[in-house]
């Protein structure tokens, strides 16, 4: 049995679901939070364990772990591809989070991200089951994304090297650069908001934070450090960007990713289809 290190045991042998696809031939790039059902519903940690372990033919779904104050189940393996989020299933891992749940659900979340961020050796990015489809889910946890990327930061630098410190947001003032490089306002960029940080920029733009593309950004954008960001400051994002198709992508979605123009991705990739696993330049 697996022990997060907050203490909470993983259940690993009550619920096996067989709502999976074996393997992860296109790998792991990110966590998709879910909660499980309206705060009204009050639906226990079993019912819901065990209706997501249950085949159900066209209707059936899953998730590989449950989550609330006091409990953690795994009901698929991470290193297969649970029916959680449509195109999020192919690359993403599915917690599903007590709608009803406090600090402890939150915080056994994180513990679960930061596990699964050393096992498969990278960061990984936090989805909103929104982000992958149109529905309420995951609520309220949708506005907690930074505070889960913020918190598996801190889980990890106990480990060993952060990832990369929270920032401390200040008044917003005219940045310092070293740099001459010209910028357009449609080149890709990111505007700081309170509560952002590098780490966060570049899970979102390269699908992980480490060392290299933390540097990269720095660099690019004249930083004195990873944490010298100001609110509304803009942070340019240098290329190559790439994007891999999943089942269900669009130009439109790929676009607006980026904060791109209808047809943009388009221009820069003339005459591909969007199949699944296609490799897309973005930015270069």
């Amino acid at each position: 049995m697996t022990t997060l290190k907050n203490g909470i045991s993983i259940d690993e042998t009550t619920w096996n679901s067989p709502n999976y696809w074996a393997g992860r031939p296109n790998g792991v790039i990110g966590v998709t939070i879910h909660w499980w059902g309206l705060p009204e519903w009050k639906q226990s940690f079993n019912q819901v364990a065990d209706y997501l372990s249950t085949a159900r033919g066209n209707a059936s779904t899953s998730a590989h772990y449950v989550v609330s104050d006091t409990r953690v189940a795994c009901l698929v393996s991470p290193t297969d591809r649970a029916w959680h989020a449509l195109a999020g299933n192919e690359q993403t891992v599915g917690l599903e989070l007590d709608p009803n749940g406090g600090a402890g659900t939150l915080e056994n979340a994180c513990q679960i991200i930061a596990m699964l961020e050393e096992y498969f050796g990278k960061s990984l990015n936090i989805y909103p089951h929104n982000y992958w489809v149109s529905t309420q889910c995951p609520g309220h946890y949708a506005s907690k994304i930074d505070q889960i990327v913020n918190r598996v930061n801190e889980i990890r630098a106990g480990k060993g090297a952060p990832l990369a410190e929270p920032v401390t947001v200040s008044t917003p003032k005219p940045a310092t650069t070293t740099t001459t490089t010209t910028r357009n306002a449609d080149d890709p960029h990111w505007v700081v908001s309170k509560g952002d940080s590098l780490s966060k920029i570049a899970r979102y733009y390269y699908g992980k934070a480490g060392k290299e593309e933390l540097d990269k950004l720095v660099k690019y954008n004249g930083l004195k450090s990873a944490n010298s960001l100001s609110v509304g400051q803009k942070i340019y994002i240098p290329g190559p960007l790439v994007w891999t198709v999943q089942p269900g992508d669009t130009w439109a979605k790929i676009n607006g990713y980026y904060g791109f123009a209808d047809g943009a991705v388009q221009s820069r990739n003339p005459g591909r289809a969007l199949k699944a696993g296609t490799v897309l330049t973005v930015w270069s």
